[in-house]
């Protein structure tokens, strides 16, 4: 998000500045936050004044390569071959990658889009909708795959 101004043609008093910064490495997303502080600290130098607020959000959600293997076997049995992936890790912001760096576990997304719809409504968006049809699917899903990880790790 950028505000700063009224007018393209006139230099604003203050600008304001605020985003996220995602990153699969934890030391990336560290040296960028120092890159940023180095920026601000430019314009310091030339006679500007900054507040600079980081807060550190989520890290990337990194699947245990055990657990997302026996998820995609659990999905395979279920939704037939090629219908499901899991992927090793995403950016997405979401709590649950803290709990996946104390204990093992995998991420699962479920696609809510109906086929014959004539468009997408996407998620985090005032259009979002979704096949509710897909609810059981994905409630059967995890049941399953949590049955399967305490038949194989009790």
């Amino acid at each position: 998000i950028i505000n700063a101004g009224t007018a393209r043609n006139v230099i604003p008093e203050s600008v304001k500045l605020a985003g996220t910064i995602r990153s699969m490495n934890p030391a990336i997303r560290q040296q960028l936050h120092e890159e940023m502080r180095k920026a601000c600290a430019i314009v310091e130098s030339l006679g500007g004044r900054y507040d600079l607020n980081i807060l550190h959000g989520y890290p990337a959600t990194v699947n245990d390569p055990e657990a997302a293997d026996m998820a995609l076997g659990v999905l395979n049995e279920m939704l037939g071959e090629g219908n499901a992936f899991v992927k090793e890790q995403i950016m997405a912001s979401e709590d649950f990658s803290f709990m996946l760096q104390k204990a093992p576990g995998a991420f699962l997304r479920l696609g809510v889009k109906n086929p014959e719809w004539d468009r997408e409504y996407p998620v985090h968006t005032s259009t979002f909708q979704m096949d509710e049809d897909a609810l059981p699917v994905g409630a059967a899903a995890l049941a399953a795959c949590a049955v399967r990880w305490m038949q194989t790790k009790g």
